[in-house]
């Protein structure tokens, strides 16, 4: 990656990233860094000029990663539109996928972004996979009882 085009990327001066990608410039890193910026005209050139929205840095991170995790949803938006969005089920080092991120950090339009372009499909196939025979989702559980008998309404429902 050159300077002027890290520069450009970094300051959100499309015009300058334009120039140092004609100039022969590398788009390796260059769409982590506008993620990161939450500069979404960046992210529409490069994607344009064929970044891949696969790259991963040295966390494991997409660039949806880092603009989830930097709260930047126009960005996220920008990384998005391919469907089905791959990245959206791409877990980095630390096991965290971007919807995790978008939980973790309690974005709540960021986690609607992600749920409206294949999360929500992601989660259902995730918990089919663990409802399968012969396993129980933690969610068909019930919880140990506190006491060690089932209270008289819990045994009237029975």
């Amino acid at each position: 990656m050159s300077g002027a085009a890290k520069a450009a990327s970094e300051g959100g001066d499309v015009a300058a990233l334009e120039r140092a990608l004609d100039g022969g410039a590398g788009l390796d890193g260059l769409l982590h860094i506008a993620a990161e910026e939450g500069h979404e005209h960046i992210i529409d050139l490069l994607l344009r000029k064929g970044a891949s929205l696969d790259e991963v840095d040295e966390d494991g991170q997409s660039p949806l990663h880092v603009a989830v995790a930097n709260g930047h949803v126009e960005a996220a938006e920008r990384l998005t539109r391919t469907q089905p969005c791959a990245q959206l089920d791409l877990s980095d080092k630390y096991k965290m996928s971007p919807l995790h991120l978008a939980c973790e950090e309690g974005l709540p339009d960021m986690l609607a972004l992600l749920l409206a372009r294949g999360g929500d499909a992601l989660m259902v196939e995730q918990r089919s996979k663990s409802n399968s025979p012969g396993t129980k989702s933690p969610a068909n559980q019930r919880p140990p009882m506190l006491g060690g008998s089932p209270s008289r309404q819990e045994q009237s429902t029975e």
